[in-house]
């Protein structure tokens, strides 16, 4: 997973999913080695992405067990489809509404 330069983008954590809790927790908050468990059905990442202009993109590629490999890629525009301030995914799918957007990328 990547983020951009912009200063307006950051990193926020690393969270995971235990089959257990059934919620979204932070992973062990050790920056250089966050982890995860056998136990969890999923991990992901958040960011937060502020203050996006016409055409700023966002991507993320997951490898999954046999190899393939996930991309996602989330577009903001100004005007999409008669509406404003939208973040769209390769699919077509998105919200719309602000120019900041907080992404759990799992």
């Amino acid at each position: 997973m990547g983020v951009s330069g912009d200063p307006n983008d950051s990193f926020d954590n690393w969270y995971r999913y235990p089959a257990e809790e059934r919620q979204w927790l932070v992973m062990d908050n050790v920056p250089s080695n966050p982890t995860s468990y056998y136990r969890d059905v999923e991990t992901g990442a958040q960011t937060i992405n502020a203050n996006a202009v016409d055409g700023d993109y966002y991507e993320d590629e997951t490898d999954e067990p046999d190899g393939t490999v996930l991309k996602v890629r989330i577009t903001y525009y100004e005007n999409y489809n008669g509406m404003q301030k939208c973040f769209i995914d390769q699919y077509g799918y998105g919200v719309c509404g602000s120019n900041n957007i907080t992404i759990l990328w799992y």
